[in-house]
């Protein structure tokens, strides 16, 4: 059954923590079988050792699909949603891949590994259909409205395309004939607006937030200068301070350095973690 257009964002974040949950544990029941069908014959553990592995694993497989935003369900296209996914479940298997490889002292069979990554694939593109499927289901796009000063169709075309999973644009129209047929915003989910004469925008932003709507405006490159620009008072007055330039050479190198300094540092620090806990666990089992 359809369920109404009028669930709240928060219940949509709701649906899909809970689609993610299903995910995430799906997937790590795969992993499971696989762990006791493959792993296990190299590196034997009664119980503990079984358990940590199949835990790290679905901290993992959380940990890159929250990097690559491989939950996002509803928001991405469907290609971008599985390639996230992908890189995350592959990432996933590598890492405990060599970690048993580095136990067990001698490299796993590699074709045995790519066959169960190549089933956790197929489980994993079938599992991403079925609950975007049902996610669209309980919250199908929603009507909106595009509102312009001047129509680019390169623009509107790029809006219907990127989220139509999200929206879908019912009406545009130019912000005279917006005015002149006195439409309400109300009965539209979303409002989108782009390329508006200055004083247009103002008006339209002011109309939406008296009216308690939220406003998809496309910035324009006044926009994106402003948003980098420095808060400064100019005789107690708050003005807007552009910044012209990037970063010098120099920042540029030094800031590099930093990156791979830090990087370095944080390897060397995390690296015996992994081993101890391992060290830890053979001795446990």
């Amino acid at each position: 059954m359809v369920m109404s257009r009028s669930f709240s964002e928060r219940t949509q974040q709701s649906a899909r923590l809970l689609i993610t949950a299903v995910f995430v544990t799906l997937l790590t029941a795969v992993f499971w079988y696989i762990w006791f069908e493959y792993y296990r014959s190299f590196v034997y553990y009664y119980f503990k050792g079984n358990v940590f592995f199949v835990v790290a694993y679905a901290t993992l497989l959380i940990v890159f699909n929250h990097v690559y935003d491989g939950f996002d369900f509803g928001n991405k296209s469907m290609i971008d949603l599985l390639f996230s996914q992908l890189i995350s479940l592959v990432f996933a298997n590598l890492i405990i891949f060599i970690q048993v490889t580095l136990m067990s002292k001698k490299l796993l069979p590699a074709g045995s590994f790519g066959v169960y990554l190549l089933v956790e694939v197929l489980i994993n593109v079938l599992l991403t259909l079925g609950l975007a499927q049902f996610f669209k289901t309980l919250f199908p796009p929603r009507k909106a409205i595009y509102i312009f000063d001047q129509y680019d169709v390169s623009t509107i075309g790029i809006i219907r395309k990127s989220q139509q999973r999200m929206y879908h644009i019912d009406q545009a129209m130019s912000y005279e004939d917006y005015i002149q047929t006195h439409i309400s915003l109300n009965a539209f989910d979303y409002i989108i607006a782009s390329d508006l004469l200055p004083q247009h925008r103002e008006e339209l932003i002011a109309h939406c937030y008296k009216i308690n709507k939220k406003l998809y405006l496309l910035p324009s490159l006044s926009d994106v200068i402003l948003k980098f620009s420095s808060n400064v008072a100019m005789m107690d007055t708050p003005v807007f301070q552009t910044n012209s330039f990037g970063p010098g050479q120099i920042e540029k190198i030094i800031k590099r350095a930093w990156d791979i300094g830090f990087s370095l540092v944080l390897i060397l620090l995390t690296s015996p973690i992994m081993l101890v806990v391992a060290l830890a666990i053979k001795l446990q089992d």
